[in-house]
């Protein structure tokens, strides 16, 4: 689930809600649940690829980056920042791209020439904290992919800088949930919590 943001990364003593449909547990969807943070560190994660002049590569969050948790009680907050002359391209479900906001629009093909909803470096760079964050759990409903493109008249090297925030979620008691519940909007004012919103289905 891409998000644009110059939030710091979710820290310990937060809240979070997972708002729609994140993953499947036995069949069910899960949705709609509040969590609260209990342990959250990050370390830092890059990879380098070359991309030949005129072409592009494509990536999956989970398969070739292993940017997926293995717990079901832990949530994983991406920072993704670029270098290099490309552009990154992001498909959630993994065959629909998804396009930020300032640049939304229509298009057909993904390729060198496209230039409407590609991220450059000028747009995520990789200094800290990471304004393009992803978020992804176990069981996830959707695959996350990547399309690096090479508008280039030449061969570029483009590295993809990640920050990995692993975030470990339990069930807040009764009375916090009562607490968040009564104070749900000065919570999100002032960073206590935060709404991670999955995509709708059809969306």
């Amino acid at each position: 689930m891409p998000e644009l943001t110059k939030a710091d990364y979710i820290r310990v003593g937060q809240y979070v809600f997972l708002q729609g449909k994140w993953r499947i547990t036995g069949g069910e969807y899960l949705e709609d649940k509040l969590y609260k943070v209990t342990k959250a560190d990050a370390f830092s994660y890059n990879k380098a690829y070359i991309i030949k002049q005129g072409e592009q590569g494509n990536l999956d969050l989970k398969d070739d980056l292993y940017l997926y948790p293995e717990e079901c009680d832990t949530l994983y907050e991406i920072g993704v920042g670029m270098l290099g002359n490309g552009k990154l391209f992001i498909m959630i479900p993994s065959d629909k791209y998804y396009y930020y906001l300032e640049k939304r629009g229509i298009i057909g093909e993904v390729s060198t020439t496209t230039e409407i909803g590609g991220f450059t470096e000028e747009d995520i760079p990789p200094t800290e904290p990471k304004m393009l964050r992803e978020y992804t759990v176990r069981d996830m409903r959707d695959k996350i992919k990547y399309t690096l493109v090479n508008p280039s008249y030449k061969d570029e090297k483009i590295v993809l800088k990640f920050t990995v925030n692993r975030v470990k979620l339990t069930d807040p008691t009764e009375e916090e949930k009562a607490l968040v519940e009564q104070n749900w909007n000065d919570y999100v004012a002032n960073g206590i919590l935060r709404i991670l919103r999955y995509p709708r289905e059809g969306a």
